[in-house]
């Protein structure tokens, strides 16, 4: 799976991290000046994101139904 945010990616059935994220940012040399000082000061607060291993939860599918067991 893959964060549609920072582009880390995890494995759904173990919770591992898979891959860091991807925080290099795009390209703003042709955007507008606001958007890009916007877009710029986006990527610099996600330059911080730590990602962790995930915790994996019971899941149980019935007919068109998928329930997951929360907690012990």
């Amino acid at each position: 799976m893959t964060c549609p945010l920072h582009a880390a990616q995890f494995d759904v059935i173990t919770g591992r991290k898979v891959k860091e994220p991807d925080l290099a940012g795009p390209s703003t040399d042709t955007l507008p000046d606001q958007l890009k000082k916007y877009t710029e000061y986006s990527y610099s607060l996600l330059r911080d994101i730590r990602v962790h291993d995930q915790e994996k939860f019971e899941l149980l599918i019935e007919d068109d139904r998928i329930k997951i067991r929360l907690g012990n």
